[in-house]
């Protein structure tokens, strides 16, 4: 699972340096929902930092849509 590389428990260099590529590549769409993670929800945070300091610049090229409605629990019978 991809999104697992964008949580909290990922460098934030790794993932800057992620973003930063797909960019370069065209790639201008991210998805991302508030149970993305480990932990869940690390992942919108760590998007919405990396948009702030990296991706600004591109705000305007950027598509980004969220889910919403899932609930989170601790078991991973919910993922």
């Amino acid at each position: 699972m991809l999104w697992h590389n964008f949580g909290g428990n990922a460098p934030t260099d790794d993932q800057q340096t992620m973003y930063q590529s797909f960019h370069h590549i065209c790639i201008t769409h991210f998805e991302l929902a508030n149970n993305y993670g480990p932990p869940p929800g690390s992942a919108e945070r760590n998007f919405g930092q990396i948009l702030k300091e990296d991706l600004a610049r591109y705000r305007n090229e950027l598509i980004i849509s969220f889910k919403a409605g899932y609930g989170m629990r601790d078991d991973r019978s919910s993922l």
